[in-house]
């Protein structure tokens, strides 16, 4: 649930079935995620969409069960994204329509990651 909480805003392309493997047997390993494009938004950068972006993989192993206690390797591979300017090719009501929708995602998250940490 760790791993899903802090990746599926990010990236899509996470399989259910390879979590739960991964985290059985000590060794997960994401492949081929797509960057979603509001990720930089989300990260504070409102005027930037990652047009294409991708993540080749993403192995961690550790002691899923004694995660707190145990050491944690955590390996990404293969980042690659093209970023873009929101205002191109955008009339200014579509850019306004355009950054209100992703701060409000962005909000939504940080909500969300607060409401969990409390728990």
């Amino acid at each position: 649930a760790i791993i899903t909480h802090n990746l599926v805003p990010y990236v899509d392309g996470i399989s259910l079935r390879t979590l739960k493997d991964g985290v059985l047997n000590g060794n997960l390993q994401l492949k081929d995620l797509t960057v979603k494009p509001e990720v930089l938004a989300l990260l504070g950068a409102e005027g930037f969409l990652i047009e294409k972006g991708t993540v080749g993989c993403i192995a961690a192993r550790g002691p899923w069960k004694n995660l707190y206690t145990g050491k944690l390797s955590l390996v990404i591979k293969s980042v690659h994204v093209h970023v873009v300017q929101l205002g191109e090719n955008k009339t200014d009501e579509d850019l306004i329509e355009s950054l209100r929708a992703t701060k409000q995602k962005a909000i939504e998250l940080r909500v969300e990651q607060l409401r969990d940490f409390q728990e």
